[in-house]
C-alpha cells in the first residue's frame, strides 16, 4: 500500500483526454464531491483514502489547487457495486437532485456502478442537473459531450466482462481445491482447518487448507444424533449442545445454537464422510444488484468422500434424519420458487407490513 501512495504523491497519469479546462470561480470555491468504494470487507480500509487521494492529484494535475474547490467526499466500504442501493451512493444521488457540487470525481465508473445501465443512468442524472462527473481512469468527461457517452458505455462493458472473468476464475480455483480434497468455504463445526504450508520464521501459513476431524467434539455430534434420532426435539438437543459450548460456523453472531441449527447440522453431509458442494448457487437480483441463494439441480452438485471427516455411521445418520423428516406437518413441503412466500423478507410477509409503525419504538 506504501508503493501505491508513493505513486500517487508522483502522479503522472494522462490528462490531455480532458478538452475543457475546470472553471475557477472567482471570489468563491467550486463545489467538488469524490466518490470511493471497495468491495469487500477484506480489503485495506485506506483503498477508499487512496482513491480520495488519487482524484485530489489528479484534479491538482488539471490546475485545480486544494484551496480552489470545497471538497465533501462520500464512500461505500465493503460493499459490492452491483448493489443498486448503498448508504453512500444514495446520497450520491440525493446531492445530484439538490444539485450539491459542480464536480463529481471517480477513481473509475466501476466505483460508481458495476452494472452499466445503473452507472449510465447516474451520470445522466448528474448531466440533467448541470453538474459535470469525470471517471478518470475511464477518460469519460461529460463536459466532452461529442465522447463521453461512448466512452462510458465502453468502460461500462469492459468493467462487466471483467466481473463475468473474476467469477470464473473463482470457479475454476474451486473446483481444482475440490478434485485436490482441499478445504472449501467456512469450516463446520466439529472440524479443524490447517493450512498445507505452515508459518516458518514469522511468515504467514499459506494454503491450501484441509480440514480434519476436532477430536474435541466427535462424541457431542455423536450424542446429538443419537439425541435426535430417539425423538429429542431439536429445541431440547440446542440447548444441549449450547451449554456444552458446541461451535456454530464461524460467520455467526449469536453463540447460542436454535432448532433451525440443530437440523443444519443434521442434514450435513460431512459427518458421514460426503461432502457436497454448489448444492446452492448465487443468482443476482436484477432490479437491486443483491445476490440470493437458490438451489442447483442435482446434476450440478459436487460430490466427494470424504472417510477421514466421518464422525457418525450411516445408520445413525439416516436415523436421525428420517427423525427430522417425521416431524413436518404434511408428506410435501413447498419450497423454493414454489412457496408461497418465496421472495418477500420475513419482516415483510404480514398483511400490513411495512405500512404501519409503532409511534413508540418504530417497528
Amino acid at each position: 500500500m506504501k508503493k501505491r501512495r508513493d505513486k500517487i504523491e508522483t502522479f503522472s497519469a494522462r490528462t490531455n483526454w480532458v478538452r475543457h479546462k475546470l472553471v475557477k470561480l472567482k471570489g468563491g470555491r467550486l463545489r467538488v464531491m469524490i466518490y470511493a468504494r471497495y468491495s469487500t470487507d477484506d480489503q485495506d480500509q485506506s483503498s477508499i483514502v487512496d482513491q480520495v487521494h488519487y482524484c485530489k492529484a489528479f484534479l491538482k494535475a488539471l490546475g485545480l489547487a486544494e484551496s480552489d474547490y470545497n471538497l465533501e467526499v462520500l464512500s461505500d466500504e465493503g460493499v459490492s457495486g452491483e448493489k443498486i442501493r448503498r448508504p453512500g451512493i444514495d446520497l450520491v444521488w440525493e446531492g445530484i437532485y439538490a444539485r450539491r457540487w459542480y464536480l463529481i470525481v471517480a477513481e473509475d465508473s466501476s466505483r460508481l456502478y458495476r452494472d452499466a445501465a445503473s452507472c449510465v443512468q447516474l451520470i445522466r442524472s448528474a448531466l440533467d442537473q448541470r453538474l459535470r462527473v469525470l471517471c478518470i481512469n475511464d477518460e469519460v468527461d461529460t463536459a466532452d459531450e461529442e465522447n463521453w457517452e461512448e466512452r462510458l458505455f465502453d468502460a461500462a462493458r469492459h468493467h462487466q466482462r471483467t466481473n463475468k472473468y473474476t467469477a470464473r476464475r473463482i470457479k475454476r480455483k474451486h473446483e481444482a481445491l475440490w478434485e485436490m480434497g482441499a478445504a472449501i468455504g467456512l469450516v463446520k463445526p466439529g472440524y479443524l482447518r490447517k493450512a498445507s504450508q505452515p508459518s516458518v520464521d514469522g511468515e504467514p501459513e499459506e494454503g491450501p487448507y484441509f480440514d480434519e476431524v476436532d477430536p474435541r467434539w466427535t462424541a457431542t455430534v455423536y450424542e446429538a444424533f443419537e439425541r435426535v434420532a430417539a425423538q429429542e426435539s431439536s429445541t431440547s438437543v440446542a440447548a444441549w449442545l449450547t451449554k456444552r459450548g458446541f461451535p456454530k460456523s464461524s460467520n455467526s453472531l449469536n453463540s447460542a445454537l436454535s432448532a433451525d441449527n440443530v437440523k443444519a447440522l443434521i442434514r450435513r453431509w460431512d459427518y458421514r464422510g460426503v461432502q457436497r458442494f454448489r448444492e446452492k448457487v448465487s443468482k443476482k437480483v436484477w432490479s437491486t444488484g443483491c445476490h440470493r441463494a437458490e438451489p442447483s439441480s442435482e446434476d450440478e452438485v459436487l460430490t466427494r468422500d470424504m472417510p477421514h471427516l466421518r464422525i457418525v455411521p450411516d445408520w445413525l445418520w439416516y436415523a436421525a434424519n428420517k427423525a427430522i423428516n417425521e416431524r413436518r406437518p404434511k408428506d410435501e413441503v413447498l419450497s423454493g420458487v414454489d412457496h408461497g412466500l418465496y421472495g418477500i423478507p420475513r419482516d415483510s410477509r404480514g398483511p400490513l407490513s411495512n405500512l404501519f409503525r409503532c409511534r413508540c419504538c418504530g417497528a
